[in-house]
């Protein structure tokens, strides 16, 4: 192969590389902040006042924007303790839809109930890991995504 054919190659994957870097979508480039702020989301035994009956993922969800939110999704993976493995079948992934009302810079705890999942009243001590906020709806119809975890926390703690 010539030097010229080669140097053609070469050209031609640079501007290849240059074409799929400046095409991908501009979220996964922006330092910016999403429009939200989280505690370390972890799984603990429901108390008297919390919103699950047997155990959820809790965390505290911070409103950064100037809209009142109104749904939140989330996405996470779920890991028993002692085993290391997923906590249960649907665990890895798992997405959680909420209805909130949440005011322009309100913070509110919330609680992702595992309460359908859990079978035994002293169940094992399960992980999170991998959470992240997919979707959030604001009330003026518009909505915020992150589709592929670009702001996934990868806590890997519990209570």
């Amino acid at each position: 192969m010539s030097k010229q054919l080669k140097r053609l190659f070469l050209l031609l994957e640079i501007a290849a590389a240059a074409a799929l870097v400046t095409g991908c979508p501009s979220q996964l480039w922006e330092a910016e902040s999403p429009p939200y702020a989280i505690t370390t989301p972890v799984y603990r035994i429901a108390g008297p006042d919390d919103l699950c009956t047997l155990g959820g993922v809790f965390f505290d969800f911070y409103n950064k924007s100037e809209k009142e939110v109104v749904f939140i999704e989330t996405c996470m993976n779920v890991f028993n303790r002692k085993t290391g493995e997923l906590a249960f079948e649907g665990a890895g992934g798992m997405l959680s839809e909420s209805i909130c009302l949440l005011q322009s810079h309100e913070r509110k705890s919330l609680c992702i109930p595992l309460d359908e999942f859990i079978w035994q009243l002293d169940s094992p001590s399960f992980i999170v890991d991998n959470f992240f906020i997919t979707r959030i709806e604001y009330s003026d119809g518009t909505t915020w995504q992150d589709k592929v975890g670009v702001y996934t926390s990868k806590y890997g703690e519990e209570a």
